[in-house]
Parts: structure tokens; sequence; C-alpha cells
């Protein structure tokens, strides 16, 4: 409901934009955003300068835990936190009802626990790793804590080449949204 009061969480945001949107739709939101200290530091200038209401910029992953969170949005972030268990840890057990993995690399593969570590090439001169994520592994984490896959689908955002890939080890692989519900 548009008159609905929600918290809404968004980790790893780098744009005002979502905000904006989502402010102009729903009056009720209290839209909490994290990320690194450069962009925090951004989102603290254009709150000080535009008193935007409803708007907490959260410093560090310990702030997390002084609120629960209606919806929580990881904006193609994930697989580039080196700790992500233990930021899924923090946050499964603060979400009520939403979590959407948005921009997840995912392979079907029951020989491969955990994930794989790769390199990104096309940003260059940055090259920074992330993680592919096997798709069973990653979704126990959310089931265990009682949620349930609302729905998986292809991220159309990029077109991603897994050809350089030896793709007996990461066989169906798929750049992909993942919504959780509780």
């Amino acid at each position: 409901s548009e008159d609905e009061k929600f918290n809404f969480l968004d980790f790893g945001g780098e744009e005002i934009d979502q905000y904006l949107i989502l402010k102009k739709k729903f009056k009720n939101i209290n839209y909490f955003i994290i990320n690194k200290n450069e962009f925090n530091e951004i989102f603290e200038k254009l709150l000080e300068k535009y008193n935007y209401e409803n708007l907490f910029v959260l410093k560090s992953l310990n702030e997390i835990s002084n609120n629960e969170y209606d919806f929580i949005n990881f904006g193609s972030v994930l697989q580039y936190i080196n700790d992500y268990d233990f930021v899924l840890e923090k946050i499964l057990v603060k979400s009520k009802k939403y979590i959407l993995v948005s921009g997840i690399h995912l392979f079907k593969n029951d020989l491969v626990k955990k994930n794989y570590v790769v390199k990104q090439m096309n940003l260059w001169p940055r090259k920074p790793y992330l993680y592919f994520f096997n798709f069973k592994h990653f979704t126990e984490k959310f089931t265990k804590n009682n949620f349930t896959i609302e729905f998986e689908n292809k991220n159309e955002s990029d077109e991603i080449n897994y050809e350089n890939f030896e793709l007996e080890k990461i066989n169906n692989t798929k750049y992909t949204d993942l919504l959780f519900k509780k």
C-alpha cells in the first residue's frame, strides 16, 4: 500500500534516484542506505544540503542491527563483498519480508560446494575480483532462515560472456535476479 510505513535497506546503493523514485510513490518509506565510505559521504552531503526526509545513511554493518527491514535490496553488489557470509548473517535476522539479490552470477554444479572467485575483465583499468555462487549453497542460507524463492529470473541488464570459463565446472551459469520472501 502506498500509505503503509515500511523500512527499505539499500545495501550498496550508489545513486539517489532510487530513493527519490520510491519516496515519490511511498510517502512513509524509511530509506536506509549503506555502502563504502566514499559513497556514504556523498549521501551525507546530499542529506545535509537537501534535508531529505526519512533517508538514513548507515556507516557500518553494526548499524544495520538497529532496525528491522521490510525490503532489502542487494543491487548487483553481493558478489563483490569479501565477507558476504558475515553480511548475510547480519541481514537475514533483520529482514521481515523481502530480500532482492539482483545481478548475481549463479551456477549449478553438485561437485562444487560454495563458489568460485573470478576476475572481472570488462571494467578496465580496474579488474575487480568477484564470486560466482553455487545456486544450491547460496539459496540454502536463505531457506534455513525461513525464506522461500519468490522468483528467479535472468538479469537482462548486461549480456555476460561465460565462454572463457571451463563450463563443466560452472555449468548452467546465469546472471540472475532472486527475490526471497519470508
